[in-house]
């Protein structure tokens, strides 16, 4: 069964959170990281935006690959 594309961007935002958290940094701080708008990180981060390709490409030079990491429940679990 294939899982709906909100799901993506609600697992995405999930990482992005868990990212930004793990490493200490506010959302203003990651925005101007990827040069965003701090509200389309933030909806980002809710899952609430369907983001373009090269907004996530954005922010995936920040943060690398820990974006399609699954969230495990253990927490701060980045490598």
């Amino acid at each position: 069964m294939k899982k709906s594309i909100s799901l993506y961007h609600d697992q995405i935002g999930q990482n992005i959170q868990a990212f930004r958290k793990h490493h200490q940094l506010s959302i203003k701080d990651l925005s101007q990281r990827c040069g965003i708008d701090v509200q389309q990180l933030q909806r980002m981060e809710r899952g609430e935006v369907n983001f373009r390709l090269t907004t996530l490409v954005k922010v995936l030079q920040v943060t690398g690959n820990v974006l399609f990491y699954q969230i495990t429940e253990e927490k701060n679990s980045f490598p």
